[in-house]
């Protein structure tokens, strides 16, 4: 499994190729790398981690893909900000306001 696959597979929810290919550029991962054990306990891999699961707090509510539907409650999506903003302090980052696409909070 790669990076990208590993980062992508936090939620089932589907998440864009570019959103975590440039999470990881970001981050100083590369995405097609396999993800190792090592890899998985950097700093880097769990920022890039937190960064997943604040996009996914801002996703829509709602999409569909390949005629399957995919939805994420507000109660999930509160849950992952606060995974977000806990692997942040664990990492000693602040949060940023870069939402990775998506304006506005509501949470």
């Amino acid at each position: 499994m790669t990076v990208i696959q590993s980062l992508q597979q936090l939620n089932l929810y589907p998440i864009p190729d570019s959103v975590v290919t440039n999470i990881c550029e970001e981050r100083g991962l590369v995405a097609d790398d396999e993800v190792t054990t090592e890899i998985r306990a950097e700093k880097e891999y769990k920022l890039a981690t937190a960064n997943v699961y604040k996009w996914l707090a801002f996703a829509p509510t709602t999409v569909s893909q390949g005629g399957v539907t995919f939805s994420i409650s507000e109660s999930d999506k509160k849950r992952f900000l606060e995974l977000a903003n806990q692997l942040y302090s664990d990492n000693e980052e602040q949060p940023t306001g870069a939402v990775y696409g998506y304006k506005g909070s509501r949470l």
